[in-house]
């Protein structure tokens, strides 16, 4: 017996189907992944970026304290000038010529 008209065709036509909806489905896992990647990684740069504001505001605040330090050292400095007319060495991982602004 003759198969009906279009019997095979309809069979393929399903398999293209079944094919094109399974595509589908992996395409929209693929993409939900690729969301949620992007997703993790701009959280990462956001709190990187937060990381690094913190760090700059904390360097500011040690570079006022460097400053206002070095301030004070000149100052004792003269003081010991006057009394005893000299005044120690810095340590020699100290360098008191630098000045550097706040």
């Amino acid at each position: 017996s003759a198969p009906e008209p279009g019997a095979a065709g309809d069979g393929r036509k399903a398999k293209r189907e079944l094919s094109q909806s399974k595509r589908a489905a992996q395409n929209r896992a693929a993409q939900r992944a690729f969301r949620q990647r992007k997703e993790g990684y701009i959280k990462k740069l956001e709190q990187q970026v937060r990381d690094y504001v913190e760090m700059e505001q904390t360097s500011k605040v040690v570079q006022a304290e460097n400053y206002a330090l070095r301030e004070y050292v000149i100052h004792l400095q003269s003081r010991l000038i006057d009394t005893q007319g000299e005044y120690p060495p810095p340590p020699p991982n100290v360098n008191l010529s630098q000045s550097s602004a706040a």
